[in-house]
């Protein structure tokens, strides 16, 4: 997880001081152009993104105690 995201708000901290590695159009541009095309590396990018905003709920639901660490 990114040192940079507040996990209450889901957000981040630096979003308008964020280095490249973080902006997804530039790295698109400068890596990702030669091996995917445009709408695909957005797809996958999407897919991890949703992934990783269920990991944030679950891991607050653990928090609270709401859900099992193990379930």
């Amino acid at each position: 997880m990114c040192k940079f995201l507040d996990t209450q708000n889901n957000t981040c901290t630096i979003h308008n001081h964020r280095p490249e590695i973080c902006r997804i159009d530039v790295m698109y541009e400068k890596v990702y152009k030669q091996h995917f095309d445009v709408l695909e590396f957005y797809t996958l990018k999407y897919r991890g993104l949703q992934s990783f905003k269920a990991q944030i709920e679950h891991n607050k639901l653990i928090k609270k105690g709401a859900i099992c660490h193990y379930h």
